[in-house]
C-alpha cells in the first residue's frame, strides 16, 4: 500500500475538523484495542498450549478438528497485528519522524484515496476473520458440548469459552475501525 501523501493546506479547512475527530477515535480505539489484543495472546499461547498437550488423546474425535480450525483462525488474527495497522494508518496523517504514540501537534498530511480504500478494504477483511473465528469458536464449543466427558475437558471447554468472548469483543472493536476508516475516507474526498 503505497500513498501520496496530500498535504494539509491542499484540503478544504471545512474538513480539518472533521479528520482531527476521526484521528482522535482512531487512537481511543487503538488503546482500547491493545488490552484485548494482550489478552487474546495470552488466551491463545493457554489454546495453543493445551491443544499440544491433548492432540493424541483427542485426535480421533470430531469436536478436535473443529478446536484446531479455531487454532488456526485465531493465529491468523494474532499475525494480522490490529494494533499495528491503526498505528501506521494513524501515522500516515503526521511527520514521520515523529512516534505514533508521542504525537503532540496537529497533523501535517493525509494519504490520497487509493490509501484510503486500501486500508478501508483491509479491515473489511480482518472483520470478516474475525467473525468467521467467532463463528468457528460457537461451532466449536457447541461439538465439544456434545462430547465431554473428562476433566481435562472441561479445562478446555472453558479456554473456548474465554476465546470465543474474547474473538466477539475484537470483532465489534474491529467493525468500529471500519466505521471510522470510512468515515476518514468520506470526509476526506
Amino acid at each position: 500500500m503505497s500513498a501520496e501523501n496530500i498535504p494539509r493546506a491542499s484540503i478544504q479547512p471545512a474538513r480539518y475538523g472533521g479528520i482531527d475527530t476521526e484521528l482522535k477515535n482512531l487512537k481511543l480505539l487503538a488503546r482500547r484495542l491493545q488490552p484485548i489484543l494482550t489478552i487474546h495472546s495470552t488466551e491463545l499461547q493457554i489454546f495453543q498450549r493445551l491443544c499440544y498437550k491433548n492432540k493424541n488423546q483427542h485426535r480421533g474425535a470430531l469436536f478436535w478438528r473443529n478446536v484446531i480450525e479455531v487454532r488456526r483462525f485465531l493465529e491468523r488474527i494474532e499475525s494480522l497485528n490490529l494494533c499495528d495497522s491503526i498505528n501506521a494508518f494513524r501515522s500516515k496523517f503526521y511527520d514521520t519522524t515523529q512516534s505514533v504514540n508521542s504525537i503532540k501537534g496537529p497533523w501535517t498530511h493525509c494519504p490520497d484515496t487509493n490509501y484510503l480504500a486500501d486500508y478501508s478494504e483491509k479491515c473489511r477483511k480482518a472483520l470478516r476473520l474475525v467473525e468467521k473465528t467467532a463463528e468457528r469458536c460457537l461451532n466449536a464449543h457447541r461439538s465439544f458440548h456434545r462430547s465431554i466427558t473428562r476433566t481435562l475437558a472441561l479445562e478446555l471447554h472453558e479456554i473456548i469459552e474465554q476465546i470465543r468472548a474474547c474473538t466477539i469483543r475484537l470483532s465489534g472493536i474491529v467493525g468500529s475501525i471500519l466505521i471510522i476508516t470510512l468515515h476518514v475516507d468520506r470526509r476526506l474526498f
